[in-house]
């Protein structure tokens, strides 16, 4: 089923916004048009989200379409394939397979996808809308596993962002797909069952140092720090082959020698991101992180 409307869609008078209940005409049989209304919300099972049109003031030469999944299946230009018994065989397997299943539970609509074109920026008009979403409807930028992420810039000619809030059962995620191109913009509500926001992905760890950069930190540490008499022209530092794990974190070996005897004087480990630096105990075996300084 698809429905497409041009002309008017929605203005700003002062701060507020006449979207919802604006009637565009749609050219009907024997010359005649009937009112069609542009939506004012999407419905998400038995809740709403706010249309993109009641949020965001589009241009007059702004063209409306809706389209269902089934559309695209259609056979085109009216033409009827012949008949396939082996089609009609599986066709009726999986009609029997769907009453089946629709026993235990309701099966969950198709998606419709809201399409607006002839717009000035779809990059602009997302933007706009995907922020009043957040800003006053309590949704959330996701990702597609629902995972809390940051507004895009909305800089590209075309992209897609995904907004969600929890449903008011708490039995899942109300979702909206946005899309942008160069001069159009799609929303596609949906309902993920028992799905969740999930907090930001972990942040990446810090850049790895190098076992050169391992000896010059242990080099650069206040003496007093290592615990080391004198001055540290009074040492040779000796790296070990490898790294060792302390607290499940790799780290760089070094050795602290005196220079005149040769003797060990003592031994650090640096973690490969270089943020923290570990003393031997050698009555223990025990790593003991050094205080900051």
């Amino acid at each position: 089923m698809k429905r497409q409307t041009m002309g008017r869609m929605a203005r700003r008078g002062g701060a507020a916004l006449l979207a919802v209940g604006l009637f565009l005409t749609l050219a009907a049989c024997g010359g005649q048009s009937e009112p069609v209304v542009l939506p004012g919300e999407y419905p998400v099972r038995v809740e709403t989200l706010p249309a993109l049109s009641q949020l965001v003031a589009l241009e007059e030469t702004a063209v409306f379409t809706e389209e269902t999944p089934e559309e695209s299946t259609a056979a085109s230009d009216g033409e009827n394939p012949a008949p396939d018994e082996n089609a009609d065989a599986a066709a009726s397997q999986d009609a029997a397979d769907t009453t089946a299943a629709s026993d235990g539970a309701a099966t969950e609509p198709l998606p419709t996808t809201y399409h607006y074109t002839g717009l000035t920026s779809g990059a602009q008009t997302a933007q706009e809308y995907v922020q009043a979403l957040v800003d006053d409807y309590g949704c959330t930028v996701v990702d597609s596993g629902n995972r809390t992420v940051e507004t895009p810039s909305f800089s590209g000619e075309s992209g897609q962002v995904w907004v969600a809030k929890e449903s008011v059962g708490n039995d899942g995620l109300l979702t909206l797909d946005v899309q942008w191109e160069a001069d159009g913009c799609s929303v596609t509500p949906q309902f993920a069952e028992g799905a969740e926001i999930l907090p930001p992905p972990a942040e990446p760890l810090p850049a790895s140092i190098t076992l050169a950069d391992a000896i010059e930190t242990v080099k650069n540490t206040p003496m007093d720090r290592l615990g080391l008499p004198g001055s540290m022209e009074q040492y040779s530092l000796f790296a070990e082959e490898g790294v060792v794990l302390v607290n499940d974190v790799a780290c760089y070996k070094i050795d602290v020698y005196l220079a005149e005897t040769h003797q060990i004087a003592a031994t650090y480990m640096v973690t490969s991101d270089g943020a923290h630096l570990y003393r031997l105990d050698s009555a223990t075996g025990m790593a003991v992180e050094l205080p900051a300084s």
